[in-house]
């Protein structure tokens, strides 16, 4: 796995952090409109948003007054990529045991 992917798993890791991408999930968002459904401070919406842009799990353009954020399908292309070799790898380990 690579630190990429890593970093990926990490960022999901966050229960604030799945409750943006399942916002998004129905499409890009303002960052106003994610803040109040979410009730996070702008300050904690910002930390997120960077952990989960950083991971490639995001991308944002600012669109007028708006920060659109949406999700970025590639991101999770590359981490839908490693789970049937990590769950192989894991059936192979517990059958040697």
């Amino acid at each position: 796995m690579s630190v990429a992917q890593l970093a990926a798993f990490r960022a999901l890791s966050d229960p604030a952090r799945l409750a943006i991408i399942d916002e998004l999930r129905a499409g890009p968002l303002c960052g106003r409109d994610l803040r109040e459904r979410l009730q996070l401070s702008s300050p904690l919406l910002s930390h997120h948003l960077r952990v989960l842009h950083k991971a490639g799990l995001i991308h944002y353009a600012r669109i007028g007054r708006c920060l659109e954020v949406a999700l970025d399908f590639g991101g999770f292309d590359r981490l839908e990529a490693v789970l049937p070799r990590q769950a192989q790898s894991e059936l192979e380990v517990a059958g040697a045991r």
